[in-house]
């Protein structure tokens, strides 16, 4: 038999595993990186970091209002952002750099992409030829008399993203933004994704079997809820009419035309900004669990795969 314990605090869930309160602690959302790296290099406990990407993290951007509504803008911020640093800092070296929005193992992701790596030369230039300047030296853009001055969402929730979003806060503040961090809970990131209430918001895609179908049906404006990803319909050349006919043809190279036209676009016009290729850990006591089979989807934990003894 098994029993799920809800401990809502990082230091507390270590602190039970280690007074054997409870046996393990399964998934990346409900253990820190720090916590990991601390558990993992301790012979008491036993570790594992799942070996296939589970999800991408990314920026999303507010693609209606200024100044994101300009592409020089949103390659700025592409090329600002230094996702190695992150993740082998932040993200203990578990995540991956991630180039583009699917890696290119997904079903219909194997299409050559724009890719922005770090530069903050050329991020610097963009906002220059963009208009934003910093023209009193207080080190924040301003144009017009509006200034790159932002809050970027978050789910506070999800380990080690505290860190996280103070990393991208601090990298984008070298080429002129001024960018606040508000973690906030589960439902009010959902209301905010879904409204498009945000002007930067950091996000993940679905994982297991909705990556890539889910996420390219989600861009369909005629169903979906998910306001990140329906502000790319239109971006596309044929609008919304290229992705209703992915969701209707059976068409298989079909299919993978209307794949690449779409990520080609994402990646040209930087709708979102790719961060990183996520993967899933867990920790436990070696006394009672000798390893673990992770689940191909990270919302759920493989009971299965749970090995006793």
């Amino acid at each position: 038999s098994f029993r799920v314990k809800v401990i809502e605090d990082n230091d507390a869930k270590v602190l039970a595993l280690r007074s054997g309160e409870i046996d393990a602690i399964i998934g990346s959302s409900r253990l820190s990186y720090d916590a990991y790296g601390e558990l993992s290099s301790d012979n008491s406990y036993g570790t594992s970091v799942d070996e296939t990407a589970s999800t991408t993290r990314y920026l999303g951007l507010n693609l209606s209002t200024t100044p994101f509504n300009d592409v020089r803008v949103r390659k700025a911020v592409a090329y600002a952002l230094d996702q190695d640093t992150l993740c082998s800092i932040i993200f203990q070296g578990i995540e991956q750099s991630a180039e583009t929005l699917f890696e290119s193992d997904k079903p219909y992701c194997s299409v050559k992409q724009t890719t922005y790596s770090f530069d903050l030369d050329k991020a610097n230039e963009l906002l220059d030829e963009a208009g934003w300047i910093d023209r009193d030296g207080d080190g924040v853009r301003e144009k017009d008399g509006q200034t790159l001055v932002f809050t970027m969402l978050y789910k506070q929730s999800s380990g080690s993203l505290d860190d996280a979003a103070l990393t991208i806060a601090s990298q984008l503040a070298q080429i002129g933004f001024s960018t606040t961090t508000a973690g906030t809970d589960t439902m009010t990131w959902y209301e905010a994704a879904g409204s498009g209430n945000y002007k930067i918001i950091m996000a993940q895609t679905y994982g297991g079997a909705y990556d890539p179908t889910t996420v390219m049906t989600n861009m369909n404006i005629d169903v979906s809820t998910d306001y990140i990803f329906m502000q790319i319909s239109s971006m596309l050349k044929d609008g919304n009419a290229l992705l209703i006919e992915l969701d209707s043809t059976s068409d298989l190279e079909r299919v993978q035309e209307i794949y690449a036209e779409t990520l080609e676009t994402i990646a040209d016009q930087a709708l979102v900004i790719p961060v990183s290729y996520t993967r899933e850990f867990a920790a436990w006591n070696e006394n009672i669990i000798s390893d673990y089979d992770f689940y191909p989807d990270s919302l759920y934990i493989n009971i299965e795969g749970i090995h006793i003894g």
